[in-house]
């Protein structure tokens, strides 16, 4: 990805997820830099579809996401999804929100794997049921 690219989705990221006092810009913690590189790494077929999302955005002068949904909304989605998991995923950003994270699994066999997924489930079961019946339309 070039680095003009890189500008690209920082500015876009940056309006797409403003700063607010205690969350810094996308721009400013480096989603389109060391958060690419990362992406890249963990969901390389990312990649492309962002590329090809930003090259459109350029080719079209489109420098504003709202403008980039309103002329292609698959496109857009390409950038918004890159951007929410870039950020929401950089220690800085779960530190302020609160979320430790979950520790890293090491399932092997598929024995281990199915008690892993009972465990990941837990705090769901825990809970309890939440779910509510919603009124039938009038009509």
């Amino acid at each position: 990805m070039t680095s003009i690219d890189r500008e690209l989705f920082a500015r876009l990221a940056d309006e797409l997820i403003p700063a607010v006092p205690g969350f810094p810009a996308p721009s400013e913690i480096g989603v389109h830099t060391t958060g690419l590189d990362r992406l890249a790494r963990v969901r390389p077929d990312l990649i492309q579809p962002l590329e090809d999302a930003l090259v459109f955005a350029a080719d079209h002068a489109l420098d504003s996401a709202s403008v980039l949904r309103d002329r292609d909304p698959a496109r857009f989605s390409a950038v918004t999804s890159c951007a929410a998991g870039i950020y929401l995923t950089e220690p800085v950003v779960t530190r302020a929100y609160g979320y430790p994270g979950r520790p890293p699994l090491d399932v092997g066999e598929p024995h281990e794997r199915i008690a892993s997924y009972t465990e990941l489930a837990r705090p769901v079961v825990d809970r309890g049921s939440i779910w509510a019946s919603t009124p039938a339309p009038a009509g």
